[in-house]
């Protein structure tokens, strides 16, 4: 759901490269790609942030996902745990730990998890 409209996820988010591999990210659009193609063939651009995913980012308005994982895929192999990994970093920094832009958190499997986020403008990019 996004702005109290609900959404597939599809519409939502991107398969772009993070600092695990590939996956599902909302709002990240790299510095040096001035124009993707999602995988819906729409054309986007550096500049999201004057046409799109926005709220008024309320808390019954902001971003809300229902993951439906599947136990028989273990993507963290290299850690013991079970569940999906939720990343937050600046929009358009590289999703990763030196970045210094980054937090993140596991989701476990049947839980309900609310997270609250503050955020600011990388305004050198907002031209």
């Amino acid at each position: 759901m996004w702005d109290t409209t609900p959404f597939q996820c599809l519409k939502l988010f991107d398969f772009r490269l993070t600092m695990n591999g590939y996956c599902c990210t909302f709002n990240y659009l790299r510095p040096h790609d001035s124009t993707f193609q999602d995988k819906t063939s729409n054309t986007r651009t550096i500049n999201m942030y004057r046409y799109g995913n926005k709220s008024s980012f309320d808390f019954d308005q902001g971003l809300k996902v229902l993951l439906r994982l599947n136990e028989s895929d273990d993507f963290f192999y290299n850690i013991p745990l079970q569940g999906a990994q939720l990343q937050f970093s600046d929009a358009y920094d590289f999703p990763d730990s030196p970045s210094g832009s980054f937090a993140m958190q596991i989701i476990s499997p049947s839980v309900e998890v609310s997270a609250w986020l503050y955020f600011h403008f990388t305004r050198h990019y907002l031209q």
